[in-house]
């Protein structure tokens, strides 16, 4: 497949400006901040429970991420899925380090209970916690899963009705009926702390325009990423200097882009029967 059929996604970005309301990781928020900033996107981060539910009340999307822990933000994540829920505007799950305490892991299936979260993304040590296979995570690095990426995949989204997008050497998509292999990327990539959480903070801009469509959204949003990140490391300037151009390269990137440099293979939907 020479790119996803996401048609006009970018342009679409570009002219609604649609808001995304972070909860994140305090150690890349600025990353996630200028990689949407950077697409076209606007953003707001509200970690305060006195404001974070009514803020994301006027979002078009909310990323909620829990890498970082800090008293009550537990609490405040779980009342702004909850708001979303109600509202049905989309959710973007990043577990970030689910499986290193109980706590996280509590904390990120709490958040899938809420039935507000539309889209996961991490990497397959993350996503694999959630649905109960057994996997070794050292900070916020995978070590190892039991079972192989794509499989995990398709079982978180399958058991918690979302669009899994596990992160590694080759990108996985899958809704439970269909999954989709990227291999865009650089391996540099896994290098630069803060480029998890940008991808998932990305993919909020892409949720908030799906429509009905989140699943070729996501793929088109990993793709868009993965692009970028190729991009950005053949300036061949270093761990230190990626995000930064990432950034550059998302602000010039458009849906022709995408379409001829993603490199994707998906499955045949399955028969739900």
């Amino acid at each position: 497949m020479s790119g996803p059929a996401g048609d006009g996604l970018i342009a679409t970005i570009r002219e609604r400006r649609p808001l995304v309301h972070m909860i994140t990781n305090l150690v890349s928020m600025a990353a996630c901040a200028q990689t949407v900033k950077s697409l076209g996107a606007a953003t707001i981060f509200a970690h305060a429970a006195e404001e974070a539910a009514e803020i994301a009340g006027t979002a078009d999307a909310v990323v909620l991420n829990v890498g970082t822990s800090v008293p009550g933000m537990d609490r405040t994540a779980v009342q702004v899925a909850e708001a979303c829920a109600a509202r049905s505007i989309p959710v973007v799950l990043d577990p970030l380090g689910s499986g290193a305490s109980r706590f996280r892991s509590r904390l990120a299936r709490a958040l899938l209970d809420t039935g507000a979260v539309r889209m996961v993304s991490g990497n397959v040590a993350e996503l694999a916690d959630l649905c109960g296979v057994p996997s070794v995570i050292r900070g916020a690095d995978a070590v190892s899963a039991t079972a192989p990426a794509d499989e995990v995949c398709m079982k978180l989204a399958e058991s918690a009705q979302v669009i899994a997008a596990v992160s590694g050497r080759t990108d996985y998509v899958g809704d439970g009926r269909q999954l989709a292999a990227i291999t865009n990327g650089h391996p540099v990539m896994g290098q630069v702390v803060g480029t998890g959480s940008a991808r998932s903070a990305v993919l909020g801009a892409f949720a908030a325009v799906a429509g009905a469509d989140m699943f070729t959204a996501t793929v088109t949003g990993v793709c868009a990423y993965g692009i970028a990140g190729e991009l950005a490391a053949a300036t061949g300037r270093g761990p230190g200097y990626l995000l930064p151009e990432v950034c550059n390269q998302l602000s010039v990137m458009d849906d022709e882009m995408v379409a001829t440099r993603s490199r994707v293979t998906t499955s045949a939907p399955r028969d739900p029967s």
